[in-house]
């Protein structure tokens, strides 16, 4: 939890135990966590706008990361935790991609105004990049949103090279504001727009797939439990389970919530 430049881990058995983590001086603006749990990635606001790198079992920062000005606004890592990206606001307009192991830059990039017109909504990391015989290779994949336009990003981490292509949208120009890839073979990329439409693209072919309107107030987190089914959180309190097929994936069931869905997340069985 976010309080003005402090963050607070709280232990959901006993609300009393709590960790106060301060390490900046401006207001935290994004946080996340590794996916084996062990690292917590925080940036601020302001002029010196850091990353922040906690050892989450110890509470204690490892890594201060410098580089940004004004503000970092995502912060995603790797499927294997060994990456984790950074991007800033509009001001900023910096990517910075940082090996977890040293704190070291990997690779970086200005993405406003030559990649986005204003800074990126979210980003999200797809896993290997397969060749042409679905073999995995030594690069990652992820992917960029902002300004109306869809970016699938290759990097290649001995170089710090980085490639990119524009996503086609098709007719469906969206402001799309969450965005996750399909479980394990990371053929789909799913992407939730402000004005409420999930939207499926296959990786490979860079084309939009379906594109299903499913509630108000927008699509705010995709969660990815199966290899063919994804949970969906709107701006309206409903949360969708989507059977995914193609061309012919559909909304499975649908529950509302009082309150916006923020966040989602699963079991790694998808159970």
């Amino acid at each position: 939890m976010i309080v003005g430049s402090s963050i607070v881990v709280r232990d959901i058995q006993d609300p009393h135990n709590q960790h106060f983590l301060t390490a900046h001086d401006d207001t935290v603006s994004c946080l996340a966590v590794s996916n084996n749990g062990s690292l917590l990635a925080s940036g601020q606001r302001g002029e010196n706008s850091d990353i922040v790198v906690w050892n989450y079992a110890q509470k204690q920062a490892i890594y201060r990361l410098s580089e940004h000005d004004h503000e970092v606004c995502n912060l995603a890592f790797s499927h294997d935790d060994r990456l984790l990206i950074s991007t800033g606001n509009t001001l900023d307009g910096k990517m910075f991609i940082w090996n977890m192991s040293n704190g070291h830059i990997v690779a970086q990039m200005p993405l406003v105004p030559s990649v986005f017109a204003e800074a990126p909504r979210c980003v999200a990391w797809g896993g290997m990049v397969k060749d042409v015989k679905l073999r995995q290779t030594t690069n990652y994949q992820f992917a960029i949103s902002g300004a109306k336009k869809m970016t699938l990003w290759q990097l290649v981490p001995a170089t710090g090279q980085l490639l990119s292509e524009i996503i086609n949208t098709g007719t469906h120009v969206r402001d799309y504001i969450c965005m996750a890839f399909s479980k394990a073979q990371e053929d789909y990329l799913f992407a939730g727009t402000a004005s409420g439409d999930i939207c499926g693209f296959h990786v490979k072919t860079k084309m939009l797939v379906f594109c299903l309107n499913l509630c108000a107030m927008g699509v705010r987190t995709i969660q990815a439990i199966t290899t063919d089914r994804i949970v969906v959180g709107g701006g309206d309190g409903q949360v969708f389970t989507i059977d995914i097929n193609g061309r012919n994936s559909a909304v499975a069931t649908k529950t509302a919530f009082y309150g916006a869905i923020h966040g989602i997340s699963s079991s790694t069985d998808g159970l």
